[in-house]
Order: structure tokens, then sequence, then C-alpha cells
């Protein structure tokens, strides 16, 4: 047996993503690990990337509302809303996606160290999602970031991708440095929660702009900083539920990155991690010295 929508859609009886397809969009419980709102990527190029959506047959087919009135369904709140607005001024896709190749030594060091956590135990006990431990890294996933223990020294932590806000539903994956000190939902962090993200390399769709105005994705690049086999990605931390979760940083492009994307994440060399992790460090004066000679590579 299955249910009629009205809309021509069969949904097979005690389909768990029902409402998917007669919402429109994605609708799910409040601790759902797949619950996620990005305000500025396209329902349909969504439930292409997101599993489980990916695994729905005909969902983007499916999908019938727009950006535009979903965006109007949201009930934001001022402080909220600030954050909100901040998102929608990134191009969509602004590096949710990097890379941790487990083959080269110290990066495997790195996952080894934050899969002996009990906090990786934790993770899996109460998300039922187990620490990444390599390859191609998305939104919501749990990574190893290395942040100051209780007595300030360098330690690697698992962490989750993404700073949630339940009551909206939504998820927010990039801060821009420029402005992260003085939003509502960064500023705390900016000042005493950084942290460093390993990667081999983060990867960047190309944007292009069409006669229209709207932005169309091209080629997937991987980018990574000349002379050095870890990207070390500068992020902001916070604790959700008794579980540390992360942002990437972002900054303007330099060099080649400005044909690519209007973005960059901020990326620190490596004899910088311990000075930007370190709580009584001022940010702002560390960011003349993020890194901006890339090696990029069409994948």
């Amino acid at each position: 047996m299955s249910a009629d929508t009205g809309n021509n859609i069969n949904i097979p009886d005690n389909f768990r993503y029902e409402h998917v397809l007669r919402l429109g969009k994605p609708a799910h419980g409040k601790y759902d690990c797949f619950s996620i709102r990005h305000p500025s990527m396209p329902l349909e190029k969504r439930a292409k990337i997101f599993s489980p959506f990916d695994a729905l047959k005909g969902f983007s087919d499916a999908i019938s509302a727009t950006e535009e009135e979903c965006s109007d369904r949201e009930d934001v709140s001022a402080g909220d809303k600030e954050m909100y607005d901040d998102n929608e001024k990134e191009t969509p896709d602004m590096c949710t996606r990097y890379y941790m190749d487990d083959t080269s030594e110290e990066m495997a060091e790195y996952i080894l160290k934050a899969r002996k956590t009990k906090l990786t135990e934790t993770f899996l006990r109460r998300t039922a999602r187990p620490i990444v431990s390599g390859g191609e890294v998305r939104p919501t996933d749990i990574v190893p970031v290395i942040a100051p223990n209780s007595e300030k020294i360098q330690t690697v932590f698992p962490m989750q991708w993404g700073f949630r806000n339940p009551e909206h539903d939504f998820t927010v994956f990039n801060a821009r440095c420029e402005t992260a000190g003085s939003k509502p939902t960064f500023s705390d962090a900016w000042k005493s929660h950084r942290c460093i993200i390993p990667a081999s390399y983060y990867f960047e769709w190309e944007h292009l702009k069409s006669t229209d105005g709207r932005v169309k994705t091209g080629d997937k690049y991987a980018i990574q900083p000349a002379g050095d086999d870890i990207t070390w990605l500068c992020g902001l931390y916070r604790m959700e539920e008794g579980l540390p979760h992360f942002v990437v940083l972002t900054r303007d492009p330099a060099g080649e990155l400005v044909s690519i994307h209007d973005r960059m994440p901020l990326m620190m060399p490596r004899n910088m991690i311990d000075e930007w992790i370190n709580p009584d460090t001022d940010p702002s004066a560390l960011l003349p010295l993020s890194l901006t000679d890339m090696i990029i590579e069409k994948v």
C-alpha cells in the first residue's frame, strides 16, 4: 500500500520521510543529525548532497517549494536573524568540504588521538555517529580538531561541524573573520574559543554568474597552501548540549582564488597554531599572517 499526496507522488506506508515529500523541504526531529537548514543552498542541491536524502529515489523531483518560500517560513529572533543574514552574504557552499588523507602519518595520528578520547565514545552513544577516519569531510561530520585543554596545551578533540540553532532549525558552518567578533553567535568563541581543523586540502566549486545574475556551480578544485601537506583551517568552537561543535572561518580570497570564489577559508602557518588557539591571544592581530599562496588543482 502507498499514500497519494495529491501531487501524484506515491509514498510507501510507514515511509520515514513522508513529511519531506509532503512539505517539499527537509524537516526532521530536533536531534536528528541530518536536521540541516542551510539558508543559502538550493533545496534540490541539498537533496543530492546530504545523506540520507541522496538515498531517496525521486526526492529532488518531489521538491516544490522554492528557497524564497522556505525563507519566508522562518521565524528568526533578532539576534539569530543577524547571524542568518550574515550567512546569507556568503556565496553558497563556501568551504563545506575538505579531505583528510589517512595515509599521511601526521593526519593518521590526529585521527587516532581523537578516536581515543572519551568524547568520541560520547558522540557515538548520543548521536550514533563515529568519528570520520579519513576521506571527504562534510558538514555535520565529527572530525579531529585542535584546541587547548584546561591547561592551555594543544590537544586533539573530536568535534562536530556546525553551530546548530534547534529553535529555528538551521545550522551554520562558516563564519566571516571580519565580523565574527561582533556577531552574537560567534563573539564569545572569537575571543577565547578558537581552534584549528587539520585537513589535507579543501574543496571549492567554481561559481559562475549567468546573464540573469544567478550563481551557477562550475568545476571542483582541490586547494592547499603551498609547501605543506597539512592545511590548517582556522575555526571557532563552542559546546552544544555537552558536545563540542565548530565552524570554519572565512576571509576574502587571494590570488587565483578570486576567479573561483569570493571567499576562502582562513588558514594559518604551522608555527602559528599555538598562538591562534591560545585564549589570551588577540585573533585580529594574527589575521595578516594568514596564508594566501595556494596550490590549486582541478578535481
